[in-house]
């Protein structure tokens, strides 16, 4: 019995893909800012007292400094990459309950689950 499948294989010379690296930046307050309040009153005999005062709100002022760059993802490219059509002896497999996988010249690979077995 014989089982035919196709693996996706990264070439020889194909370069890694990386991951995005996010980039570090020290943030230190340089002013702390105040938050915007509206005034309170209480009526008293009719007239109306102050309890708090009005307070015009200001930002923070943050001073960032960037300690690391970052770096975007960088894909591997498709002209990297190869559909190989596998077809084999079922006894080469190696059997790992519910993965198989066969031992090539391109390394471990596994047997894909829409894998065609036939006699041959």
């Amino acid at each position: 019995m014989r089982v035919k499948w196709q693996s996706t294989i990264k070439k020889a010379n194909a370069i890694p893909y990386k991951s995005e690296v996010a980039p570090i930046v020290k943030k230190d307050v340089v002013k702390k800012g105040v938050e915007y309040r509206k005034a309170r009153y209480i009526v008293v005999d009719g007239a109306e007292q102050i309890i708090s005062k009005e307070i015009k709100g200001e930002p923070s002022i943050i001073e960032e400094t960037v300690v690391r760059e970052g770096s975007p993802y960088k894909e591997q490219l498709p002209d990297k990459i190869d559909k190989v059509e596998f077809d084999v002896d079922i006894s080469e497999l190696q059997d790992y309950g519910d993965v198989k996988y066969y031992q090539s010249e391109y390394g471990k690979i596994r047997v894909s689950e829409d894998a065609v077995y036939y006699e041959g």
